[in-house]
């Protein structure tokens, strides 16, 4: 078994036999979600984008709109 994030080795040993594929399910999902909070938090700090950078704006929903309607 590979442990990305140590608390999901562990969490996922008390998890699964408790609850079985429930538990298998949110010991996966937490560790996912844990995963992907730490990667996110490593690009951005290593990039000089700001919140409102990964927002979508009006104006991109406005052009999704068009061009939804077009088809």
């Amino acid at each position: 078994m590979h442990c990305r994030t140590g608390g999901y080795c562990r969490f996922s040993f008390i998890a699964i036999p408790r609850w079985g594929i429930l538990g298998a399910c949110i010991a996966t999902t937490s560790s996912y979600f844990v995963s992907a909070f730490l990667l996110f938090r490593k690009f951005y700090s290593s990039t000089p984008f700001n919140w409102k950078d990964y927002m979508v704006s009006k104006e991109e929903i406005q052009l999704l709109k068009q061009k939804l309607s077009k088809k």
